[in-house]
């Protein structure tokens, strides 16, 4: 099932390579889906930049095994300033977020098991 909320639709989460061009439902864990909008409840507005991919998804295909946004737990956030940054990193591991990295203008958050995990772009 695609789940959405009160401020996310379902087309907002779904893979956007050429592959599915967001043809096809995503496959996001309903508890992310949660989460995030927990966060956008306490941030205000945030642009995903990417969610689900699916597993032809040229990142994920360059894997030797998908990783976490075609397990349905991870999202990029985009942020406008460094503290838009550390607010989104803050909230997330408030909400237990067990992976974090940053590139010069998102942030990927991910509800991973096994080891706390964090890193730069």
């Amino acid at each position: 099932m695609s789940y959405s909320t009160k401020n996310f639709s379902a087309k907002e989460f779904r893979c956007k390579c050429d592959f599915c061009n967001r043809n096809q439902p995503h496959k996001m864990q309903k508890d992310v889906v949660d989460k995030l909008q927990k966060m956008r409840d306490k941030l205000g507005p945030m642009v995903l930049t990417s969610a689900y991919r699916c597993a032809k998804h040229p990142v994920e295909a360059k894997k030797s095994k998908p990783g976490q946004h075609n397990a349905g737990t991870a999202v990029d956030i985009r942020f406008d300033s460094s503290n838009h940054r550390y607010m989104i990193i803050k909230e997330a591991l408030a909400l237990g977020a067990t992976g974090i990295g940053w590139g010069s203008s998102f942030v990927h958050i991910d509800w991973r098991t096994g080891t706390p995990v964090a890193w730069d772009y």
